[in-house]
């Protein structure tokens, strides 16, 4: 199938360098495929939950549980090695049960700063991959579709290698910082701790500073962490004011805020 101008041009922005593709401040991580998608036909900002690194039996649960409650689709990226256990395969069947999507996220999580997608061999990354991928599949009967790098480490070789194995490439436009440390300090002391472009106005707690991160990145692809307490205890809370903040969820399949990701996992 013929590439379009404008699909080229948003993919050649992912191809500028061979190094890991990091940008700076609270945009770190691998740019997304996608533009961050403009206001819907009802006028809200669409936005996708992700949640990495799971499945864990004791906080996925509780994530799917609020999923359930406000109906709302997830992309859950699971770890391999995490899913490939009798409780991992039972909440994979479950997210598809319940509408969700199940994406890649390797084996193991490579994602030091000298092990990571970017430095492995070509053949070891594809190890990564498939086994994830094999797992995911024997469990749920669906190759997964969508694939995000661990840490946002990646090249274009990688990049390119990851969609010959059918995958459509899943960055983030929002991350709130779930996995952050901080979170758990008093307020003083987190605000000495946070980096510089964080507002010290903005991070009396999680929910506040994730709800702001949302409207100053536009919604668009969401990250979070469905291993972490924190996030499946204000789960709800932060559902219910993003939902007040004029926000509407929708899936990663959502060809209208997300299509060249969507073209790339269908293989166009």
């Amino acid at each position: 199938m013929r590439t379009s101008p404008a699909l080229c041009a948003l993919a050649s922005v992912l191809f500028l360098c061979q190094t890991p593709l990091w940008a700076a401040g609270n945009q770190a991580g691998m740019k997304p495929l996608d533009r961050r998608p403009g206001l819907l036909p009802n006028g809200k900002r669409p936005v996708a939950l992700t949640f990495d690194d799971g499945p864990s039996g004791r906080t996925t649960p509780r994530v799917l549980e609020v999923l359930q409650q406000h109906r709302i689709p997830g992309c859950f990226f699971v770890i391999g090695r995490n899913a490939d256990t009798a409780t991992g395969r039972q909440l994979m069947q479950k997210m598809i049960r319940e509408g969700h999507t199940v994406g890649n996220h390797t084996q193991t999580h490579p994602a030091s700063k000298n092990v990571n997608c970017a430095t492995l061999s070509p053949d070891r990354f594809a190890n990564e991959v498939r086994t994830a991928g094999g797992i995911i599949l024997n469990a749920t009967g669906q190759q997964p579709k969508f694939f995000r790098f661990p840490g946002g480490y990646a090249t274009q070789s990688k990049l390119q290698q990851v969609k010959s194995m059918g995958y459509g490439v899943s960055g983030w436009h929002t991350d709130p910082w779930d996995w952050w440390g901080g979170w758990k300090m008093d307020l003083a002391q987190r605000k000495r701790k946070a980096p510089s472009w964080m507002p010290k106005d903005k991070i009396d707690n999680f929910v506040d500073y994730a709800v702001w991160a949302a409207k100053v990145n536009k919604g668009g692809l969401f990250l979070l962490h469905d291993i972490k307490d924190m996030t499946a205890n204000q789960l709800d809370l932060l559902v219910t004011k993003m939902k007040q903040a004029n926000f509407e969820f929708v899936p990663v399949t959502d060809t209208r805020a997300f299509p060249v990701m969507n073209q790339w996992a269908n293989g166009q």
